[in-house]
C-alpha cells in the first residue's frame, strides 16, 4: 500500500475504471512508474508469487527435469555396458553415479528402473546363472 501512496506502483482496475485502488488484489493491475522520485535512497520490494501459477509450472518443470534424467541414466548404463560387455549390479549403479555426480546426484531407485526398462527394451540381459550380473545386448 505505501508503494501506491508514494507514486512508485500505478493502480488500474481491470473491471470497474472508478473503483478507488485500496489494497493488492486480482482486481488491479499494477504498473511501475518511471517518473516517482523518493526521497529514500533505496526501497525493498518484495516479489509475490501467484501460487496456482507456480504451483502448475512447477509440476510441469519438474516432470521435464525427472524425464530429462532418466534419459541421462539410460544413456550412461548403456554406454558403461558398451565399454565392459558384463557387469555386476552394485558396480554399474556405483558406476552411473560416478559418471553423473557432475550434473546431479541419481537416486538408486530411479537407476534400477531405468536398468528395468533397458531389460524390457532388450538393451540388457541378466546373466542365467547370477541375477547381479547384466549383459549388454545391443
Amino acid at each position: 500500500w505505501s508503494l501506491l501512496k508514494c507514486r512508485l506502483l500505478i493502480s488500474r482496475p481491470k473491471f470497474d475504471p472508478q473503483a478507488p485502488p485500496s489494497q493488492f488484489t486480482e482486481n488491479y493491475e499494477y504498473a511501475f512508474n518511471s517518473k516517482c522520485q523518493y526521497s529514500k535512497s533505496q526501497i525493498v520490494i518484495q516479489h509475490i508469487k501467484s501460487p496456482h501459477t507456480t504451483n502448475q509450472s512447477a509440476i510441469y518443470t519438474m516432470n521435464e527435469v525427472e524425464q530429462s534424467r532418466i534419459v541421462q541414466i539410460q544413456a550412461a548404463i548403456v554406454r558403461i555396458m558398451k565399454m565392459r560387455k558384463e557387469y555386476k549390479h552394485n558396480n554399474l549403479i556405483s558406476e552411473v553415479v560416478s559418471q553423473l555426480k557432475e550434473r546431479f546426484k541419481p537416486k538408486i531407485g530411479t537407476i534400477k528402473k531405468c536398468i528395468d526398462q533397458l531389460i524390457d527394451k532388450e538393451y540388457l540381459e541378466r546373466a542365467e546363472g547370477d541375477s547381479s550380473t547384466y549383459h549388454y545386448l545391443a
